[in-house]
């Protein structure tokens, strides 16, 4: 081999491998902000992933508690039967015409939420590190036949007015202060990283050896996403937010598990790639010998 080809041969290398390297850190934010965007930050995807969660009855137990609060907290009298408005607004929020009134009331506090982080004047349901639904009217809807002995009727309570909170993290304060960011970026990032991935294949003299080495780094990268989750999984739930610790895991689990899905699926597909890369040999050349 002559020496300016060996030389070319080494700048190919080095530069496919920071191609290589710098692809797999940049898929590592993509992934995370690309489910931030199309998730987190899209109030269709958002509401049907928890508009089903009212069939849970993790989240209709507290909502139950959190909407007899709101009513006791407006007419302190009603505190002497707490149990019979706790039933009787558990009964209702169990109907299944009340799903109508959740999905609302979810697409809602989502839509003036993502409003108030795009800055364009709407009332907030995101506070700081909170992200909660306006139950006023959930109260008014579940509690519109009910009557407790001795009072009015519960939806007729002047000035009812509650949020139940659904997320309470550090990290919702953080994806809101990059969310224009997000929003414009991720899509782009995540393009950026595979066509850096693929280059790196593409420009090694050792494109076999690379693409093995590339596909170990996806799945690091993919691991950390997965390992990043449990964590911040177990720091949301203890000692966790100031919600029922069964409601604030089916939450964290239903709007995670886009993520977690993607992570592990690229995770065992480039684990597979790299395994079978080492492992199958590419067939000896025949030589003739005359």
């Amino acid at each position: 081999m002559r020496h300016t080809e060996r030389v070319e041969r080494r700048y190919r290398q080095i530069a496919s491998g920071v191609a290589g390297f710098v692809g797999g850190v940049m898929l590592l934010v993509a992934v995370p902000a690309v489910w931030v965007d199309r998730i987190l930050l899209d109030t269709e995807r958002y509401t049907a992933i928890l508009a089903p969660l009212i069939d849970d009855p993790a989240v209709q137990a507290g909502l139950a508690e959190r909407m007899t609060d709101a009513a006791i907290g407006q007419a302190p009298a009603l505190g002497r039967v707490r149990t019979l408005v706790q039933d009787q607004i558990g009964t209702a929020v169990a109907r299944p015409e009340f799903a109508t009134v959740w999905r609302a009331g979810v697409r809602t506090s989502h839509a003036t939420a993502l409003g108030a982080v795009s800055g364009d004047g709407s009332s907030l349901t995101l506070d700081r590190d909170t992200l909660a639904v306006e139950v006023g009217p959930m109260i008014a809807a579940a509690t519109e036949r009910l009557r407790i002995p001795g009072s009015n009727r519960i939806s007729e309570l002047p000035g009812m007015s509650a949020s139940f909170v659904l997320i309470d993290s550090p990290v919702l304060g953080m994806i809101a202060a990059s969310a224009r960011v997000i929003d414009v970026w991720a899509v782009w990032l995540l393009v950026a990283s595979i066509a850096l991935l693929v280059g790196a294949v593409l420009l090694s003299p050792t494109r076999r050896r690379t693409l093995m080495w590339c596909a170990v780094g996806v799945a690091a990268a993919m691991a950390i996403i997965v390992a990043a989750l449990a964590i911040i999984r177990a720091v949301y739930l203890d000692p966790g937010p100031d919600l029922p610790p069964g409601l604030a895991t089916v939450v964290f689990d239903a709007l995670t598990a886009p993520l977690r899905t993607t992570a592990w699926t690229i995770l065992v597909i480039t684990a597979v790639t790299a395994l079978l890369t080492r492992v199958v040999r590419r067939p000896a050349r025949v030589t003739g010998h005359g």
